[in-house]
């Protein structure tokens, strides 16, 4: 005889009694409803954790064309000094939110927004330190060529690395602007030409990420009942 059979057989006709709520206990369809919004911010979610993540990519992306620039460049020694540190002071700022993130550490609490907002303003920083070597970096004269490729490639390094269209519009439109100034004042007529390069090429860099950004779903959370 198994353990669940009863020795009583008028036990074993007696029906087990259902509490009277659990017959009437279901899933609210609000919460139901909530799904498909909850998995898009999880998915956004991640994809900021990815951004911060990818930030000490970017950091080594701007020391390498920084070190080429200083290279090819035609500035002065007192000059070059004073851009590396303020590009240098970008990059630091740029992998604080790397070491601090969500991704290096998850127990500390750091929601992957404020550390995506720190790396966003890092990046509006380095922007303008960079399209200051424009002005400090750069040889005049003859330079608009390399002027283009100074403020361009970086942008779309940093673009196809980051995927963030914020984070990509706050270091390439301070760069080109400053890089298509530095064309107009220091490049003779060449410099027009290439300034608006700059500023077409820059504008294009800007529009690709927004576009990329709005073919996301919309994360708008229903309100319950």
């Amino acid at each position: 005889m198994a353990l669940t059979d009863s020795e009583n057989p008028s036990n074993a006709q007696r029906p087990v009694p259902v509490p009277p709520s659990a017959s009437r206990s279901h899933i609210p369809h609000d919460y139901l409803a909530r799904l498909p919004a909850l998995h898009d911010e999880a998915a956004e979610n991640l994809r900021l954790i990815g951004f911060v993540g990818h930030s000490a990519h970017a950091a080594c992306l701007l020391m390498l064309g920084g070190a080429v620039t200083l290279l090819l460049g035609g500035g002065t020694l007192a000059g070059n000094f004073a851009w590396s540190v303020l590009v240098l002071a970008g990059v630091v700022a740029m992998t604080v939110p790397y070491i601090r993130g969500p991704a290096r550490a998850p127990f500390r609490r750091i929601r992957p927004q404020d550390a995506a907002a720190d790396l966003r303003a890092a990046l509006l920083y380095t922007g303008f330190a960079w399209g200051a070597g424009a002005f400090i970096a750069l040889p005049s004269g003859n330079g608009a060529v390399l002027a283009v490729a100074f403020a361009l490639i970086p942008s779309v390094l940093l673009a196809l690395v980051l995927r963030d269209e914020m984070g990509i519009a706050n270091f390439t439109a301070p760069a080109c602007i400053l890089a298509a100034m530095a064309c107009l004042l220091r490049h003779g007529p060449g410099g027009t030409i290439a300034a608006a390069l700059i500023l077409t090429a820059g504008l294009a860099v800007i529009a690709t990420a927004w576009a990329q950004g709005r073919a996301r779903p919309e994360m708008k959370l229903p309100h319950a009942a």
